[in-house]
């Protein structure tokens, strides 16, 4: 879609709120004149989009009597309004009432659909028979729900940074699955510097005493150990110099990563698609360690500027730590440059 296309449409948008994302985002519509309708696309307390979540067929039932979601969308959405566009991205507050209302309302309304989330952490594969047109991060489910593949967006204002800046390790991400696990180990390595580490301690556990702790750190069960690193890293038990329990804005953010050459991914054991960070990194031309495997499928993948370690085991190859690569960007990583992806998204 040529820029002058959104001039003067109406697009009411569903998006989550993180980081600054969504500001680039509406920013970039804007820009090309749309009017947009900004309404946070979130996860309600206890919700049961994720197939993994305990007690779910409770909170599905919960939801289900209670209409919780249609109850929380019909409050911030003006259904007698016209839209041109309903751009919904990821689903957890999706409800198929929303386009059958807007349908009724707007005959002519295009909608789309976006996730940046896998299917393997929340359960989308019933959302994209709704809309018109769908697209997926995630390469495997855009096969299994037969929809586009489109990797995720990065700010324009990313530049191309060949110089070997100081020899650091680059992630900030919150905590989650194996992430403290794999950065303990790297840490122990001692390589290279791991002061632009960051890692976000922001979740407790579902029940979260200390009753419940001292009694499970005596076992040696799945759920115990995990219980009690969880337990431990919440109450500061754990000091680790990575650890943090404030998030950082998106510019200090941005600031680690440019002064840092390594930038490290470590994603949800089941995902393989890449997250916002990691796009900015290749944007960047940043060398990449990475426990995602499947990244070696991406047309993007050099092995000269991507190492992917074991995450159970992760070593760092004295070999990539001291490579003089120069990056060249790939054409699927400009792309997904915000400009670029929201051509492909409103083509």
């Amino acid at each position: 879609m040529k820029k002058d296309n959104l001039e003067g449409k109406k697009i009411l948008l569903l998006m989550p709120s993180f980081f600054n994302y969504t500001e680039l985002l509406i920013n970039e519509l804007k820009n090309r004149g749309a009017h947009v309708d900004f309404i946070e696309n979130k996860q309600l307390a206890f919700d049961f989009v994720s197939p993994k979540c305990k007690f779910r067929s409770l909170r599905k039932l919960v939801f289900t009597i209670f209409d919780l979601k249609w109850h929380y969308l019909k409050k911030r959405i003006d259904l007698t309004k016209k839209y041109d566009y309903f751009f919904c991205i990821n689903g957890f507050l999706f409800d198929k009432r929303i386009i059958e209302k807007l349908k009724g309302k707007n005959p002519n309304i295009k909608t789309i659909l976006y996730l940046w989330d896998s299917m393997e952490m929340f359960e989308w594969k019933n959302i994209s028979k709704h809309f018109d047109t769908s697209f997926t991060f995630d390469p495997i489910d855009a096969k299994k729900m037969q929809i586009e593949y489109l990797a995720n967006f990065y700010p324009k204002n990313i530049d191309l940074y060949n110089d070997s800046v100081k020899n650091n390790i680059f992630f900030v991400g919150t905590q989650h699955s194996d992430r403290y696990d794999v950065i303990k180990k790297i840490d122990n390595c001692n390589y290279v510097s791991m002061i632009n580490v960051k890692l976000l301690i922001k979740y407790k556990n579902i029940i979260h005493t200390k009753l419940v702790y001292v009694f499970l750190r005596t076992l040696n069960t799945p759920f115990s150990i995990s219980y009690t690193k969880n337990y431990e890293l919440v109450e500061r038990i754990r000091k680790d110099s990575f650890l943090i329990y404030n998030s950082l804005n998106s510019e200090t953010i941005l600031n680690l990563m440019k002064e840092s050459r390594f930038v490290l991914d470590i994603q949800a054991p089941s995902q393989v698609g890449i997250p916002h960070q990691m796009m900015i990194a290749l944007a960047m031309g940043k060398q990449i360690i990475t426990t995602n495997e499947w990244i070696k499928n991406y047309n993007f993948y050099n092995p000269k500027q991507i190492l992917i370690i074991d995450r159970n085991n992760p070593i760092l190859l004295k070999t990539f730590l001291e490579s003089d690569f120069q990056a060249d960007i790939n054409d699927e990583v400009k792309n997904s440059r915000i400009d670029n992806w929201v051509n492909i998204i409103f083509k």
